[in-house]
């Protein structure tokens, strides 16, 4: 496989999604990051109502986002055989921090509550 031969894309995505599964979660997990981004961006216009309701449910969303990073953690540990990886355990950190700033954050609750 040749990064120059462009013949070849499914091999790209292969060397870094070895499994279909943590491919399409991922597909998943990227697709509402940006349905959520396009709503934050339509709030911050204020000329359109539909996205209201989803902003509503912002943190709900937030949260189904990092369940489904979640289980492609756990995906991927175990295709590993849960063997210590230094990737796994930042990403872990990176979901604890990332739910608590869900939980405890002043902040987006002001944001979410604004509209």
């Amino acid at each position: 496989m040749s990064l120059t031969q462009f013949n070849d894309r499914a091999g790209l995505v292969r060397l870094i999604y070895p499994q279909k599964e943590e491919f399409l979660l991922a597909l998943a997990s990227g697709f509402g990051a940006a349905l959520l981004y396009g709503v934050v961006l339509a709030e911050r216009k204020r000329t359109l109502t539909w996205p209201r309701y989803i902003f509503r449910q912002l943190r709900v969303i937030l949260l189904l986002l990092l369940l489904v990073d979640g289980g492609i953690l756990v995906q991927r540990l175990v295709h590993a055989d849960f063997l210590f990886n230094w990737s796994f355990g930042f990403d872990a950190l990176f979901l604890f921090w990332c739910s608590l700033y869900l939980v405890k954050s002043k902040h987006l609750q002001l944001y979410r509550s604004d509209w």
